[in-house]
C-alpha cells in the first residue's frame, strides 16, 4: 500500500535525517497529501468487491490524515539541522507501523474472498455457510494442498 510506503520514508527522514531544513517538511507535507487525495478517490468508488476493502481504505485515510494535520502543524525547530526529540515524534513515525499493520489485517481478511473466488471459479458463493468454512480453512487453498 503506497500509503504505508510512503509514511515509512516520512518516519525514516525524520528520525535519521541530517540537516533536515523547511523544505523537507514541505515534501513530506506533499507525499502525504498525494496519499490522503489518492484514498479519497479510493474511497469515493462503489465498485468493491468486498466490504472489508472500504473498512480498511477508511482506515488508512483517518491514520493518513492524522500524520498530515501533524506535518502541517510542525514549523520547526530545527536544531544543528535535526529534528531532536520532539514531542510530535511519536505522532509522526507511529503510523507507518500501524499502516503496515492494517495491511496484514487486510490482507488476512481478503484470504477468504481469494479462496471463495478460486472454489467458485472466479464467482462469489452466496451460500452463508461457505463463508463459515472459509473462514475455517488455512491460508492454502484445499486443491492446492499436497496429496499422500
Amino acid at each position: 500500500m503506497q500509503a504505508q510506503r510512503e509514511a515509512h520514508i516520512v518516519a525514516a527522514e525524520w528520525v535519521n535525517g541530517t540537516e533536515l531544513e523547511m523544505t523537507d517538511v514541505r515534501n513530506w507535507r506533499q507525499r502525504m497529501a498525494t496519499v490522503a487525495i489518492s484514498l479519497d478517490a479510493l474511497l469515493s468508488r462503489s465498485d468493491f468487491v468486498h466490504p472489508a476493502s472500504i473498512h480498511a481504505l477508511a482506515n488508512a485515510k483517518v491514520i493518513v490524515d492524522g500524520l498530515v494535520a501533524d506535518l502541517a502543524a510542525f514549523d520547526g525547530p530545527f536544531e544543528n539541522g535535526r529534528i531532536g526529540d520532539l514531542p510530535v515524534t511519536g505522532s509522526i513515525v507511529e503510523p507507518h507501523i500501524v499502516l503496515e499493520r492494517l495491511m496484514e489485517m487486510y490482507d488476512s481478511s481478503m484470504r477468504g474472498v481469494v479462496l471463495a473466488l478460486d472454489d467458485g471459479d472466479d464467482a462469489l458463493p452466496i451460500q452463508a455457510d461457505y463463508w463459515r468454512r472459509s473462514a475455517e480453512t488455512t491460508t492454502t487453498h484445499p486443491s492446492r494442498m499436497p496429496t499422500d
